[in-house]
């Protein structure tokens, strides 16, 4: 004797506020690691920014550089 299943699709938008939460994270987390460098280049003096190719005002532009804002 066989015995059939029938699956249904899983709509989308079941999943959308598990994704939502998911980019949040990830977002929050890269947010908190480009704080922390530009606190680490801020206290670092001109000629060790100058060293890495950095002036001041390049910091924070430096540490947003993987953020997708």
């Amino acid at each position: 004797m066989a015995t059939l299943t029938a699956t249904r699709p899983v709509p989308h938008s079941v999943f959308a506020p598990f994704r939502a939460l998911g980019r949040f994270i990830v977002m929050f987390r890269g947010a908190g690691l480009a704080a922390a460098e530009v606190e680490s280049l801020s206290r670092l003096p001109d000629e060790a920014l100058a060293a890495r190719g950095l002036s001041r005002s390049e910091i924070v532009p430096h540490a947003m550089r993987h953020l997708d804002i």
